[in-house]
């Protein structure tokens, strides 16, 4: 009985990948912090916060678009299986942009279609 129980909570808590003829399909994530994790040179190295509704998401890739001195961030999630609770799950990729030369940049991390988390770096 209880090895029944515990099997049955793995499931209920779990990603479920028994119907893995799905499409993965990643999507733009909302960037809650974002924090300079290091500089070097003119390379930038950041650490965002996203969060996922359940423990199935996770981080699938960014894009960057640089419109001097502006920079454009956005950070894609992918789900992977069904999650059995909602439950937060906090994912903090590392963002690293490279960066033509020196000066102060304005970073626009993707929040919405109509809002951004903004910082100004000076390198």
């Amino acid at each position: 009985m209880k090895q029944l129980i515990i099997f049955i909570l793995f499931l209920t808590v779990s990603c479920s990948l028994f119907d893995s003829n799905e499409e993965e399909i990643d999507f733009p994530s909302r960037v809650y912090s974002v924090e300079v994790d290091s500089i070097y040179n003119s390379n930038i190295n950041f650490v965002v916060l996203l969060y996922g509704v359940d423990r199935c998401y996770y981080f699938s890739r960014y894009e960057v678009v640089k419109d001097l001195p502006d920079i454009s961030i956005k950070v894609f999630l992918v789900k992977r299986g069904e999650g059995g609770y909602m439950s937060t799950k906090y994912i903090q990729p590392e963002i690293n942009i490279e960066l033509p030369d020196t000066g102060t940049y304005d970073f626009h991390f993707w929040r919405s279609k109509t809002t951004s988390l903004d910082t100004g770096i000076k390198l």
